[in-house]
């Protein structure tokens, strides 16, 4: 990519901003942070838990930006438990 293409992805990032629509998230919702993150800080996956009903908010404390990839077991048990608990409320 060039250097101007990598500051107009920046320049929209940082532009973008759809906090307002998380109220009307309605699906059972798991927000699971790295604790490590240095890309997106586990306080921000906290502001999207909090602006989603019901949602709930976990960070992998050892874990980095890809939790998924980093640690796959602990967050497939995370992902697993957290489904098995949506499945005994329906």
């Amino acid at each position: 990519m060039s250097t101007d293409a990598v500051q107009r992805s920046i320049d929209a990032f940082l532009a973008h901003d759809s906090a307002d629509r998380l109220p009307e998230i309605a699906a059972p919702t798991l927000v699971l942070a790295g604790g490590l993150d240095r890309a997106a800080a586990p306080y921000l996956g906290r502001v999207v838990a909090d602006g989603i009903p019901g949602a709930r908010f976990e960070v992998l404390p050892e874990e980095g930006h890809r939790p998924f990839a980093e640690a796959p077991e602990a967050f497939n048990a995370r992902v697993d438990a957290f489904w098995r608990e949506v499945e005994k409320q329906d």
